[in-house]
């Protein structure tokens, strides 16, 4: 089986955002998460200076850009744009066809923003001396979600105060962004755990 069959099997709408470390080296014509932002914000707004405003205002306390932040606010915008009448033709024409459809044929409220990231990033280009690589971190993957629902929701899965506190959910993966202990403040997670370090395995109830 190659990679490109293996990834067929995954039919889940609309995309699987890997991190851009992941995608840059091993897809062809991939983005880090600044220049996807970028790219889609001058497409909506006409240029890049919008798109540079709102990263302006999308730091943590340490001046780090915050993308999730960033491609929230401009989802937001996005999807308010294309809903206008006068936006429901033009070069977004085809996002708004294909959201349209998946209403009349399936009552499914889909995200324009991720409609239009899907097919920005389709069809995955794999690069042919990546392709084995790739195959097996994937397979490796399967195995980790065999063992991943075998354990307990509330289970630590990760914890970073700089790269995030992941918790084993009944459906998935939760993220925590911010967290508030009793009787203090609600705190940026990063923030949270320099001070209250958390460690993988522990569950929570």
């Amino acid at each position: 089986m190659n990679i490109h069959e293996f990834v067929s099997q995954y039919t889940n709408y609309p995309i699987l955002f890997i991190g851009t470390g992941i995608s840059l080296r091993y897809l062809k014509d991939s983005y880090t998460w600044d220049s996807l932002l970028s790219k889609i914000a001058s497409e909506l707004y006409g240029n890049d200076e919008k798109y540079l405003d709102v990263k302006a205002r999308c730091k943590d306390e340490h001046g780090n850009f915050q993308f999730n932040q960033v491609a929230t606010i401009i989802e937001e915008d996005f999807n308010s744009f294309l809903m206008l009448p006068e936006n429901r033709t033009g070069k977004f024409k085809k996002i708004n066809d294909f959201y349209y459809e998946q209403m009349r044929e399936h009552q499914r409220d889909i995200s324009r923003f991720k409609i239009y990231l899907s097919q920005l990033l389709s069809p995955l280009k794999f690069k042919e001396e990546k392709e084995n690589e790739l195959l097996e971190k994937f397979q490796e993957l399967e195995e980790y979600k065999y063992h991943l629902n075998k354990m307990q929701a509330g289970t630590v899965l990760f914890s970073d105060d700089k790269k995030g506190l992941f918790i084993k959910a009944n459906d998935g993966i939760l993220q925590v962004l911010e967290i508030q202990g009793e009787n203090s403040k609600r705190m940026v997670v990063g923030d949270f755990l320099r001070g209250n370090p958390v460690e993988a395995g522990k569950i929570f109830e």
